[in-house]
């Protein structure tokens, strides 16, 4: 893979920010988008003062905002007016207890914690969960597991690669048989 010059950076962050698309951008230079990608991390890491000289020079020449015609100014308050919502937290009654003299209402107990037995499956399947991976070109993957419990210990190196990833990639947990699985495959 060729090294690309330094002088061809800023031309590469150009043509991206002009909506040309990265692997277009990495082609023409002979490499794969990731090293397209790393070349516009560190450009934007390095901040302005990094340009390239031709460019750099055509910057100061123009005015970074455009002049403002004066006019007359509103006036504004210095202080934004309360909302509504404030009074009911400056009430002297805390907001856990009910006014004095009315019953106090049982409070519901909260709703369980969902399971991976919620929904008992069907008697002669093998329930499991399926841990669907799509990325942004479409392509899609299915890994079946037994468990939840076995899908989320085995998450956690998936989703360190997806952040990695230059690329987006979308995630779902979905209940499958794995018997009509094993027949499919």
């Amino acid at each position: 893979m060729p090294r690309i010059a330094r002088e061809e950076h800023h031309r590469i962050r150009e043509r991206v920010e002009a909506g040309e698309k990265v692997a277009a951008v990495a082609a023409s230079y002979g490499c794969t988008p990731a090293n397209i990608y790393a070349i516009l991390a560190r450009l934007r890491q390095a901040g302005p003062g990094t340009e390239a000289p031709g460019r750099a020079l055509a910057d100061r020449t123009q005015p970074v905002v455009p002049p403002v015609e004066a006019g007359p100014v509103p006036e504004l308050p210095l202080v934004p007016p309360e909302p509504q919502a404030m009074e009911a937290l400056r009430s002297t009654q805390p907001v856990g207890k009910p006014p004095a003299g009315t019953p106090a209402k049982k409070q519901a107990a909260p709703p369980p914690l969902l399971s991976h037995n919620s929904s008992p499956a069907p008697e002669g399947t093998r329930a499991g969960f399926a841990l669907m991976m799509r990325t942004g070109d479409g392509e899609e993957a299915m890994t079946p597991f037994r468990s939840l419990e076995e899908l989320l210990s085995a998450a956690k190196p998936l989703l360190r690669q997806a952040a990695r990833s230059p690329d987006p990639v979308w995630f779902s947990i979905q209940r499958v048989d794995l018997d009509k699985l094993e027949e499919a495959l």
